[in-house]
């Protein structure tokens, strides 16, 4: 992971204005959708412009790659839930490229999501690519979704409570100033 982390940083700091601070990347909402052969990702991520010059950056958004994963579709990324401003520069198996702009003193809220076909028991999301910001996130809250008979072997971070309803079972975890020192990584049985 630490290649992926390099290659991130070297992205996200290739801006406009070479000398300007980048964006505070400050909280991210996720939902992620497990079933028999995809996992899907979506939510917001929010970012905050405290400088005093607008900011404008191609954002590197990495995709797990592992042998027991397989072709990543239906990637999507626009701003403040309109899809009509479409911010994917392009992407392939790897990662996304994403324009991120952000108004001097302004805050913008982005909406990602992919899903990624799955040909193992182990599902997967980049989480320490947060390091790349250089601080905590100050808010995450993510929800896991998945069919009540799959049988959950492992979750690399424990959820803060459970439930099941409408024969789906939800994982809920909030934290905050979360700097993540590990992937998202969730072990199931079929």
């Amino acid at each position: 992971m630490n290649k992926a982390i390099f290659i991130l940083l070297l992205i996200i700091f290739f801006t406009h204005d070479l000398s300007a601070q980048i964006p505070d990347f400050y909280r991210e909402d996720l939902t992620f959708i497990l079933d028999d052969s995809s996992f899907t990702v979506t939510g917001y991520y929010y970012f905050y412009n405290a400088g005093e010059k607008n900011k404008k950056l191609d954002m590197l958004y990495p995709f797990p790659e592992d042998n027991t994963y397989g072709t990543v579709s239906d990637v999507y990324a626009f701003v403040d839930g309109n899809p009509l401003k479409d911010v994917l520069l392009h992407h392939n198996g790897r990662a996304a490229m994403i324009k991120l702009e952000i108004a001097a003193g302004g805050k913008t809220k982005i909406r990602i999501g992919y899903t990624q076909e799955l040909k193992g028991k182990k599902a997967e999301y980049i989480l320490t690519s947060t390091q790349a910001w250089g601080q905590a996130l100050k808010e995450v809250n993510y929800t896991l979704i998945i069919p009540q008979e799959m049988q959950m072997d492992s979750l690399s971070y424990p959820p803060d409570f459970s439930n099941t309803k409408a024969g789906k079972t939800f994982y809920y975890y909030h934290k905050e100033m979360f700097m993540p020192d590990r992937e998202f990584e969730v072990y199931f049985s079929r």
